[in-house]
C-alpha cells in the first residue's frame, strides 16, 4: 500500500509539471501575457487539483496530531504535502512570470484542509433541526429512505471501527 502511495506522490508532482507546461505553451500559442505585446487584457485560468488530492491522501502522514496518523509512515509520505505545495508554488511563479508583471492574479480554493477528526457532524441533519434545510422528497418514498438508513446503520455497526474511520 505504501509503495503505491509513494508512486502516487510522483504522479501528483508530474501532473503539476505537465499542466504547467501545457498552460505555458497555450499562453504562448494564444499570444497571451508577455507574448501579447500590448494586445489588451486577457484572462487565463489554470486549475490545479493536486493540492486537494494530496491532502486527502497524505494529511494523516503529514499531521502527527491527526487521529489517523501513522507514525510508521515514510519520510516521503510525510513530505508529500510540502512537496506538492512547493511544486504548485513554483508552477504559479512560472505562470505569473509568463503573464507579465502587471498581471492580476487570483488563487482560489473550493475548501481548506486540515486534520481528520474523531467526531462526526451530520451537517444536513443539524441544518434541518434548525429549520435551515428542507429535504426534497425521496424518489423511493419513505420505505426506500428508511431502508437506506437501516442498511447504513447496520453497516456502521458491523464494520470494524478502523474501517469506518477510513470511509
Amino acid at each position: 500500500h505504501q509503495g503505491g502511495q509513494l508512486g502516487f506522490r510522483h504522479v501528483l508532482l508530474r501532473r503539476i509539471d505537465r499542466k504547467t507546461e501545457f498552460a505555458l505553451e497555450s499562453l504562448r500559442r494564444l499570444g497571451i501575457g508577455r507574448a501579447a505585446r500590448g494586445a489588451g487584457s486577457e484572462l487565463a485560468c489554470v486549475v490545479f487539483s493536486e493540492s486537494d488530492t494530496a491532502q486527502h491522501h497524505y494529511w494523516r502522514d503529514f499531521d502527527a496530531g491527526s487521529p489517523r496518523h501513522d507514525p510508521a509512515a515514510s519520510a516521503r509520505r510525510r513530505d508529500a504535502i510540502p512537496a506538492v505545495y512547493a511544486a504548485l508554488d513554483a508552477a504559479c511563479g512560472r505562470l505569473v512570470d509568463a503573464m507579465g508583471e502587471d498581471a492580476q492574479v487570483m488563487i482560489v480554493s473550493d475548501h481548506g484542509a486540515g486534520s481528520a477528526s474523531d467526531q462526526v457532524v451530520h451537517l444536513n441533519a443539524r441544518l434541518a433541526e434548525c429549520g435551515l434545510l428542507t429535504r426534497m422528497p425521496v424518489r423511493f418514498g419513505a420505505t426506500g429512505d428508511a431502508a437506506a438508513r437501516a442498511a447504513r446503520d447496520f453497516a456502521l455497526r458491523i464494520l470494524p471501527q478502523t474501517l469506518v474511520q477510513r470511509v
